[in-house]
């Protein structure tokens, strides 16, 4: 069974790079990964528009 999964990644993350997210992304079948144009590894706290913005399209598209 696949689980839609939502991969959100910052695009200035020290802690877990780009490829992070890609790779987790890739590794999960059918994963969506968005790209959030923030900074830090808690987009929730530095960006949450846009986190909230990317869960919600995420959620009902």
């Amino acid at each position: 069974m696949r689980t839609p999964t939502l991969v959100l990644q910052c695009t200035d993350d020290v802690i877990a790079p780009v490829t992070v997210g890609r790779y987790v992304a890739d590794a999960v079948p059918g994963a969506t990964l968005v790209m959030l144009e923030a900074t830090g590894h808690c987009p929730n706290l530095s960006a949450p528009e846009a986190t909230v913005a990317a869960v919600a399209a995420f959620v009902d598209p």
